[in-house]
């Protein structure tokens, strides 16, 4: 089997990540000879400080695993697109030697839940829930969902993400979700490649 690393933000993400890529292969294209491995590496915070000191040092010990990666990143604040002209920088000044991708979430990972709200709600055991519009310009949405659950219940990333992620209507996210949608042509095209080079960046 070939395989993607796949490198998280948090601990949710973990298992919630290779769940996702998984299901978009498999339920959408029909494509079942990849398996993912993950790597949690923190924000995007994390990673600029020092001068990228922490980035350089994950993404060539990413390399060294000799296969396609997909970085995932929560976009909290500010333009994604100029967060990923940051990390294409940093990436070639550490020098690409895998096919390499980023995927930045707008405002997080959960922002995506928001566009499946039957499916969601009745997993949180939520009957109506609520989600802001436009989805992504909510942030804490994780705070945001765990708000609706019931009293005795409470959010956990490391529980509600894979779980979430398993029942989620990718469908209805791929309409309406334009940081799915670059996810989903991300995950396509490292499939595609057999050289080292970084995923063509979207304007």
């Amino acid at each position: 089997m070939k395989r993607i690393i796949l490198i998280v933000e948090g601990h949710g993400e973990v298992v919630a990540a290779p769940l996702l890529a998984r299901r978009v292969l498999q339920e959408l294209y029909g494509i079942y000879d990849w398996t993912f491995e993950t790597q949690r590496r923190n924000d995007i915070a994390h990673l600029k400080a020092r001068g990228w000191e922490s980035f350089k040092r994950y993404l060539a010990a990413a390399f060294n695993e000799s296969a396609p990666i997909l970085w995932m990143l929560d976009c909290d604040d500010g333009c994604a697109l100029e967060q990923v002209r940051e990390l294409y920088r940093e990436s070639l000044a550490v020098g690409v030697r895998q096919p390499l991708a980023f995927c930045l979430w707008v405002r997080e990972y959960e922002t995506m839940f928001f566009f499946d709200p039957e499916n969601i709600g009745r997993k949180l055991g939520v009957e109506h829930l609520n989600v802001p519009n436009p989805p992504e310009n909510r942030r804490a949405a994780k705070e945001f969902l765990g708000a609706q659950m019931p009293d005795d219940k409470a959010y956990s990333p490391r529980i509600e993400q894979p779980a979430l992620t398993a029942i989620i209507d990718l469908h209805k996210v791929h309409e309406g979700y334009r940081s799915f949608k670059h996810f989903e042509k991300a995950l396509l095209w490292l499939i595609q490649q057999d050289s080292a080079g970084l995923y063509p960046l979207q304007v």
